[in-house]
């Protein structure tokens, strides 16, 4: 079986996202910093849709989910959420502007927190709704441009050494 070096890197690159979330930095505001590993999977399901990706989103969000203590599967359900519906909106996502695609990944990203929210009160009947929960829904969502330039910088360079 041919492995592209390209989808193992994107690959990768999910992986060292979601450890890097969970190393004790003491960076953010209020302990709380964007869901990086969110964006990559949203940002890789609109540029490349791929049903291998699907799978290691699944699995990383296991990882993650081991690493952070959570319910087994919450993010595993929320990169599953986030990606299977950009993946089948990619192609009506990419005529659109940026702004309404922001404002997609924005509404995506609620979704998601709300989804979670939900799980954490019927699972643990625990009301998990706090103000970091609020921040960090609103950073991830106001992070998602400057991944998207970094992603998109990312994949041009890589686009421009494949044909050099």
């Amino acid at each position: 079986m041919l492995i592209s070096y390209r989808l193992l890197g994107m690959h990768a690159i999910l992986w060292c996202l979601i450890i890097i979330r969970h190393m004790p930095l003491h960076l953010g505001f209020i302990g709380v910093w964007p869901d990086l590993s969110l964006l990559y999977v949203i940002c890789v399901s609109i540029k490349h849709s791929n049903i291998s990706f699907l799978i290691t989103a699944l699995m990383a969000g296991l990882l993650n989910d081991l690493i952070a203590g959570n319910v087994m599967g919450m993010t595993s359900m929320e990169f599953a959420i986030v990606a299977a519906s950009m993946h089948y909106n990619a192609k009506a996502l990419s005529n659109q502007s940026f702004r309404f695609v922001w404002m997609a990944v924005c509404g995506l990203i609620a979704l998601c927190t709300a989804v979670k929210i939900m799980i954490n009160y019927i699972v643990l009947s625990q009301w998990m709704l706090d103000f970091r929960v609020v921040v960090d829904c609103f950073i991830t969502a106001c992070f998602y441009p400057f991944m998207q330039m970094f992603l998109n910088a990312l994949w041009k360079e890589r686009d421009l050494s494949d044909a050099g």
